[in-house]
Parts: structure tokens; C-alpha cells; sequence
């Protein structure tokens, strides 16, 4: 005890001392002194946090983390820095360096899209040489004997493999610029407007469907192709005439069977391939209707005893229609969010917009 004494001795003189200072005296040492203080240990460790990372960077040797095979001869290699290089196996090593990417080529094809930073070519990729210098801003991949590039100007045109121009670079083409395919399939090709509107143009760069949907299905499924516009399908035929015009919800081409599904926001059907109709109705469910007789009352309970009607409502796309349960005839489409039968001859129902209503069973308003 008289050793923790004696050592204490100079903290509590020191303490003394300073419980004696005025306010102003311990703020200008705390000024002076201790903020200059904190100030050298953090910089003393950073310095010490900035020269460990260095070293650690210094030190680092970049590794190849993975492999994009694009022929026989040529890989894309990804190294863990971020960086991709061209490797050409035959000769054993790297023939470019900051490559951004790649395009696979089709097995009779020769010739894939190189990208770099702003810029775009073609390279042969049995011979790993360049075949069309990086000259583009954009560019697609060969189709046909043709291929899809941007100009400097921001117009896309068609190539042929020796950079002649095909198709003159006439076209905007303002919409998503890689996913969209520009390529030719049966002679034809996707081509977008200056509001990124797709339609369809030939070889000569016609267009034989004027740009006005915002989705063209890729590939004929059966002889048809599916498009989209405002959210709403339809079908071309092969000439890319219409078939159905653009305001279903939903189709499905049914092509184990040669029939095709339209759902519109309240009716379906199922055509054939001709266009007969082979179910003339679809819907999700069916549910009968019954409307209360009688209520009584049971140990604090109420019971509703209720008579089956000969209706019933149906559900499509999540909303209810009104039928006639006995002859299968729709009576009202299917727009309501709910119904319910109150009585012989009337249901209460609810619509968007218009809250509850009731109808007759003709579909008719009660007022």
C-alpha cells in the first residue's frame, strides 16, 4: 500500500494543480496540447494503414479467375483485377490486352464481334487476325452474310465480311442497342426507329412491318412470330402479315395441338391454327351462386341457409363475370371485382371506379 502511495504521489499533485486552473487555462491547454496530440496519432496511423496497403498492393500478382472459350484456337481469359485478355492457344500466348468482351460465333461462321472501350471490329476466329478494324461504336454479330453495325454518327447499317456497306446507315435504332437482335433469320431482320419502336425490314432495307411495337419475338414458332405493343400481344405470320392484332393480355400458341390460347381482360377462347374457334370460352374457375332464405339463430350463432341458383360467376385475370350456370351463356363479362347473390333475380357486385352496384340477371344496373 505505501508503494501505490508513493507512486500516486506526482497524479494526485498533478491534480491538484490542475482542479486550481481556471476554465479558460484548461481550454488552451486542451487546444495546445491535446487536439495537436490526436491530431499526429491519426495521421501516424494512416500513414501506417497506407503503406501496409501499398505493400500488400505492390506485392499482388494479378490470376486468371476464369475462361470464356470462343474457338478452338482463342479464349477470352478474366483475370481477378478485372482485366480480359485475348489468348491465342495455338501460339501460347496473349495477342491482346484490355479487351471488354467477345461475341460467340454461329459453328458456319468465322467472324466474331470484338469490343473495346468506345470501339468495335471483327476477328477471325480460326486465324485469330483482325478481319474489320475497330471502327464502330456498336456492332452485332453476322447473320446471313450480313451484320449490323453503328457509325460514328450514331446510324446503324449492314456489312457484308469485307466491310462493304449492304444496307446503307440510314436507321436510328434508339432502343436497348445490345439486347436487341439486328440480325437477318429468313431474310428478314429487326430494325428500331428514332423512339425505339421495332418493326421488321428485308434485305434491301424495306420495311415490311413498319416500326410500332415495343417487343417482336425473335423466332417463328409455327409459322407465327408474338408482339408486344402497350402491354398488349398479338401475332404476325410468317410474311409478317397480322394475324391478331395487338390487344390480348396473353397468347399461347399450343403447338403440340395446332391451337392457339387469347385471353383478353375478360374473355378467352382457343382458335385453331385457321382461325376456327374451337372453345369458344375459358375462364380460371366457375363458383354457383345461391341467395339467402332464411337466418337463424344457434348457440350466439347465426346460420344463412341459402337456395342454388342457376347462376354462377366465373374468374378471369383475378375479376368476375356473370353466366348462366343451366346454359353455359355468358351473361357479363368478366370486370368485377366481386360478386354476390342477394336474392332471385339480383347480385351485388363491385367495380374499378364505380365502388358496389347492383345488377339484374341480364347484367343490367339496378338503379
Amino acid at each position: 500500500m505505501k508503494i501505490l502511495k508513493f507512486l500516486a504521489k506526482p497524479f494526485l499533485w498533478i491534480e491538484g494543480r490542475w482542479s486550481r486552473r481556471s476554465k479558460w487555462f484548461k481550454r488552451l491547454v486542451v487546444i495546445l496540447v491535446v487536439v495537436p496530440s490526436c491530431f499526429v496519432v491519426i495521421c501516424t496511423l494512416l500513414v501506417t494503414v497506407i503503406d501496409t496497403a501499398y505493400a500488400i498492393y505492390k506485392d499482388y500478382v494479378p490470376y486468371v479467375c476464369g475462361e470464356k472459350p470462343v474457338s478452338e484456337r482463342l479464349e477470352l481469359h478474366y483475370y481477378s483485377d478485372g482485366a480480359k485478355r485475348l489468348y491465342d492457344k495455338q501460339k501460347k500466348k496473349y495477342i491482346m490486352d484490355d479487351v471488354c468482351w467477345v461475341s460467340n460465333v454461329s459453328d458456319d461462321d468465322t467472324l466474331a464481334v470484338i469490343a473495346f472501350p468506345g470501339k468495335r471490329g471483327y476477328i477471325n476466329v480460326h486465324t485469330a487476325e483482325m478481319a474489320i478494324d475497330l471502327q464502330y461504336k456498336s456492332a452485332w454479330v453476322f447473320s446471313e452474310g450480313l451484320a449490323a453495325v453503328r457509325n460514328q454518327e450514331g446510324k446503324v447499317g449492314f456489312i457484308n465480311n469485307k466491310n462493304e456497306v449492304v444496307i446503307p446507315f440510314k436507321f436510328d435504332a434508339k432502343n436497348a442497342g445490345i439486347t436487341t437482335p439486328y440480325v437477318f433469320k429468313s431474310g428478314y431482320s429487326f430494325m428500331s426507329d428514332s423512339v425505339g419502336h421495332l418493326g421488321i425490314i428485308d434485305r434491301e432495307g424495306n420495311w415490311v412491318v413498319e416500326p410500332a411495337y415495343d417487343y417482336i419475338e425473335p423466332y417463328l414458332v409455327d409459322g407465327f412470330r408474338l408482339v408486344i405493343k402497350d402491354g398488349r400481344y398479338g401475332l404476325l405470320d410468317s410474311a409478317s402479315n397480322v394475324v391478331y392484332e395487338p390487344i390480348y393480355q396473353s397468347i399461347l400458341l399450343e403447338e403440340d395441338q395446332d391451337r392457339i390460347t387469347l385471353i383478353t381482360d375478360t374473355a378467352g377462347c382457343i382458335v385453331d391454327y385457321s382461325g376456327k374457334v374451337v372453345v369458344p370460352f375459358l375462364c380460371d374457375d366457375v363458383t354457383p351462386l345461391g341467395y339467402p332464405v332464411s337466418i337463424t339463430e344457434e348457440d350466439g350463432y347465426h346460420h344463412i341457409e341459402y337456395n342454388v341458383s342457376d347462376y354462377a360467376k366465373y374468374r378471369l385475370n383475378y375479376y368476375y363475370g356473370l353466366l348462366n350456370a343451366k346454359t353455359g351463356k355468358i351473361i357479363t363479362p368478366a370486370i368485377y371485382g366481386y360478386i354476390e347473390m342477394i336474392s332471385p333475380t339480383l347480385f351485388s357486385v363491385t367495380i374499378r371506379y364505380t365502388g358496389e352496384i347492383l345488377i339484374d340477371t341480364k347484367g343490367n344496373v339496378v338503379k
